[in-house]
């Protein structure tokens, strides 16, 4: 089950890394357009005004539906952006890219709040697998893009065989991620108990019955047809521990979780401020710079976000304050970029970039899982829910505000 999480993670932004991955390739197909820039803009936007459409609306719409149709959305725009590359003459016009990513962005901000939110009803390893995923699909993606990139000649229809093969695997990515989430997941004994609210209501720790190590939840299990259970449903869920909890109030999520919706924010507004755009900028014209920095970052990044599933850290996150605090104090990122920006011609400005952009990605990575752990501390059933989608609607503008922040960092 903690594996058809993680493949989800890492499904669901697939498509997105994918495409600013290969900025490489776009860039010197539109001189003086600043891709990464555009494509961020396109992708993020929709995102968030999906987002935001379907706040508060969890009754109204199934987040297993959202993500059952979000994923085979995915692979389909990958797969026709791969086909488009082959069958136009100068490959997609730079309109068909962005659209491509506004796409992606719109079925991201519809899919990511019900699969985030679906966790957020199961034990918090399950949230952290989803984010480990997200982290490994920026490293895998990455890793792949260098591995077409460096099998072609680099010549215009070389990069461009493979683009379109990296654009298909991408895809395929995202078809396994559909299949696996739609026919393994209802099988997930866990998440079929959970759902029945047989856990619930015996008392059992639902912890140790994933695990399969408390007797008393096996044999509470036992007393039921595992193959009659349901999928996780979020109502079933909820009119379970409504008989023994508190009614759902989103003014008490709200008031809970408030440090750690800004601290999720700020992290991405210092982020997205600096990274691709900059990155890009700093490259100037190189496509294999480009493509190693990303890398870099995409590796730092998941490094951060595997660091909460050390036994001893997980046991030490920091408090939500303080989880704030960190994620304010990674503004002082930007004066150290701009400084490195402005010395570019300084032989040394590379390396430093680099070692910026290591440590941009990691520390991202670590405040982004811890404050997306601890968002669910104490929170149960809708409220959990709600706690989850609130997290992840509050990365997502700080997302649009750095992505915004980005442009006036565009080189003259």
């Amino acid at each position: 089950m903690y594996g058809v999480h993680f493949l989800s993670g890492m499904a669901i932004l697939t498509p997105w890394n994918a495409l600013i991955s290969a900025a490489d390739y776009f860039e010197p197909r539109f001189p003086g357009r600043s891709v990464a820039r555009l494509l961020t803009a396109a992708y993020l936007v929709p995102s968030f005004l999906a987002m935001l459409a379907l706040l508060g609306r969890h009754e109204r719409t199934h987040p297993r539906g959202r993500v059952l149709v979000g994923f085979p959305v995915y692979f389909i725009l990958m797969v026709a952006l791969s086909v488009s590359e082959v069958a136009m003459p100068n490959g997609t016009p730079l309109g068909g890219v962005l659209a491509v990513a506004a796409l992606v962005g719109w079925v991201d901000g519809v899919s990511q709040p019900g699969l985030f939110g679906e966790a957020a009803l199961l034990p918090p390893a399950y949230t952290q697998g989803l984010v480990a995923g997200t982290a490994v699909s920026g490293t895998a993606i990455s890793v792949l893009r260098i591995i077409t990139k460096a099998a072609l000649p680099d010549t215009r229809a070389g990069q461009r065989t493979a683009t379109t093969a990296f654009f298909a695997v991408a895809g395929a990515v995202c078809g396994a991620a559909a299949a696996s989430y739609g026919l393994a997941l209802p099988r997930a004994r866990a998440a079929r108990t959970l759902a029945a609210g047989h856990v619930e209501a015996s008392g059992v720790d639902i912890g140790k019955v994933v695990a399969g190590g408390e007797d008393g939840g096996t044999a509470a299990l036992t007393t039921h047809s595992l193959l009659s259970l349901p999928p996780p449903d979020p109502a079933a869920l909820a009119a379970t521990a409504a008989a023994h909890r508190p009614p759902p109030s989103r003014r008490r999520v709200a008031l809970a979780v408030w440090p750690l919706t800004l601290a999720l924010a700020a992290i991405y507004i210092v982020t997205l401020a600096i990274f691709p755009g900059v990155i890009v900028d700093a490259a100037r014209g190189s496509g294999w710079y480009i493509v190693s920095v990303i890398a870099a970052f995409n590796a730092a990044d998941l490094a951060g976000k595997l660091l909460p599933a050390v036994p001893f850290i997980a046991s030490h996150l920091p408090g939500r304050r303080a989880l704030l605090g960190a994620s304010i104090a990674r503004a002082l990122f930007i004066p150290a970029f701009f400084g490195a920006r402005r010395i570019a011609s300084d032989g040394g400005a590379a390396g430093t970039v680099a070692a910026l952009t290591v440590a941009l990605g990691v520390t991202n990575g670590f405040v982004t899982v811890a404050s997306q752990m601890r968002i669910l501390t104490g929170l149960h059933g809708r409220d959990a829910e709600d706690a989850g989608t609130a997290g992840v609607l509050s990365l997502v503008i700080g997302l649009c505000i750095g992505s915004g922040l980005s442009f006036a960092w565009t080189a003259k």
